[in-house]
């Protein structure tokens, strides 16, 4: 199925708005803003890391329209919730409401990008004007050759 061009651009800058938001919050857990750690002096690196990584995610999403590309974005996120809810256990608290927020923006953002790499982009079609046989310049070029 071959979607309309406006609902694909539509679909991939609402990814990019979601991958810039959930930076957003990364960057606030770097700065210390929020914190989701017992030390939040564990969560600088971390909370900079992956708002840059989000941010990075965000441009790539805008710039580059390729079903590859919105694919393995679809598959990080895929590995990132997972990888959460997975180590869970090891982190204290397990679970805390930035975590969750994110985790929520990610499966719309995954949904997105799925979304983006099953649907193949519209090409633009170059409408053929059809030659009649002795069209009007004939004609016209008639009328003058007789005067």
């Amino acid at each position: 199925m071959v979607i309309a061009e406006g609902t694909r651009t539509l679909v991939r800058h609402t990814a990019a708005i979601l991958a810039g938001l959930i930076s957003l919050i990364y960057f606030l857990i770097g700065l210390q803003v929020l914190t989701v750690l017992d030390r939040p002096e564990d969560q600088v690196v971390f909370g900079i890391i992956a708002g840059s990584a989000f941010l990075i995610g965000a441009m790539v999403i805008e710039m580059f329209d390729r079903r590859v590309v919105m694919g393995l974005g679809a598959a990080a996120q895929a590995f990132i919730i997972y990888t959460y809810f997975d180590l869970a256990s090891q982190r204290e608290p397990s679970f805390e409401i930035w975590g969750i927020v994110i985790r929520v923006i990610q499966v719309a953002l995954f949904t997105a990008l799925l979304y983006l790499a099953m649907r193949p982009r519209t090409r633009p079609t170059i409408e053929k004007t059809p030659v009649v046989v002795g069209d009007s310049n004939q004609n016209l070029d008639r009328q003058h050759v007789g005067r």
